[in-house]
């Protein structure tokens, strides 16, 4: 399977039984921000009838790569990480020399 938002987010999807998105829908999902390597999208895949296992993923694309973040937790569990999730993404930083 070829990488990219859409295939990676519906392989996650998949893995919570939800249909696949078309990428369209799935960025009007996306909330997106930014940090100091630039702009990137988080998505929170949820399925209410499988409240054992919760995604909150980051997708960062750079000019020659892309940067996957997937944390996974439990339904009742998202909201306690969300707010550390968020700061993680956003403390992303070339390393300097």
């Amino acid at each position: 399977m070829q990488g990219g938002i859409e295939n990676n987010v519906n392989r996650w999807r998949r893995q919570v039984d939800l249909e696949p998105l078309d990428k369209t829908k799935i960025l009007n999902n996306a909330f997106e921000q930014s940090n100091s390597i630039g702009e990137y999208t988080i998505h929170e895949i949820v399925n209410l009838d499988k409240p054992d296992v919760a995604f909150l993923c980051m997708i960062l694309t750079l000019d020659n790569s892309t940067v996957f973040i997937k944390l996974k937790t439990r339904l009742s569990e998202i909201n306690k990480f969300r707010k550390s999730f968020l700061k993680f993404c956003s403390s992303f930083r070339y390393a300097s020399n």
